[in-house]
This record gives structure tokens, sequence and C-alpha cells, in this order.
């Protein structure tokens, strides 16, 4: 949300509140916002001959790719990885498998699936070996 204001995308807040919702899709979800926001101001500031609206349009792209991204996708698998004792190459594993299996869903279905499964085996393991 600070990020569109520096930059100034139009109704900053609404898209960061946007934003905060797509942040719950795993791996693209804040990406479906900034990045075409800095590419209408992009756009938009060529067009016009704007070249301002194209360095904004520019700084709000690398900041959603070198902060909003990372703070997306690296520190959520560490939250995961803490919150849920489940290791990031699993989640991350989970999340390809499942996109790949299930697709839209599979972003959600995929590391509980595999979770489960990688928990029913230790319990195997433990009970009958």
């Amino acid at each position: 949300m600070v990020g569109f204001y520096i930059f100034g995308v139009p109704l900053a807040i609404f898209w960061g509140v946007v934003m905060a919702f797509f942040a719950l899709v795993p791996t693209v979800g804040t990406a479906v916002i900034w990045l075409p926001a800095s590419l209408f101001l992009i756009l938009s500031g060529y067009l016009s001959q704007n070249y301002i609206m194209v360095a904004k349009g520019v700084g709000l792209f690398a900041y959603g790719l070198l902060i909003i991204s990372t703070i997306d996708n690296l520190l959520r698998i560490k939250i995961i990885h803490v919150k849920a004792e489940v290791h990031p190459i699993i989640v991350i594993s989970g999340v390809i498998g499942g996109v790949s299996l299930f697709g839209i869903i599979g972003l959600f279905v995929g590391p509980i699936l595999l979770s489960m499964l990688i928990t029913y085996f230790e319990t195997f393991k433990e009970r009958f070996m």
C-alpha cells in the first residue's frame, strides 16, 4: 500500500487492500496486483511522453520484485516452517505438486496432502518397524 502511494498508483489504498487478499495465494499472489500496476504506469507514461511516470513504473516494478515478492514468498515459507514444523522443501514441493495435479486448488491442498502423507509414513514406521 505504501509503495503504491509512493509511486503514484491511483487508488493506492484500494489496491493495497486487494493485494492483501491476493497475498493468500502462494507464489503469484501479490504479483497479480503490483505487476499490472507497474506496467500501467510504464505504458501510460510512455504513451503520454511523461518519463517521470515511466520512472515511477520502473520503481514500482523494482519495489514489487525486490521487496514485496521477497517478503511474500520467502517469509511465507519461513513462517509455515516455524508454525507448522514443516520443512520448507516439503512446503515448496507440496505447492508445485499440488498445482500440477489439482490446478489452483492445489496451492492449498498440495502442502496439506504432502504433510499428511509424511505423517502417515512416520506413524507407520513407528508402529510397524
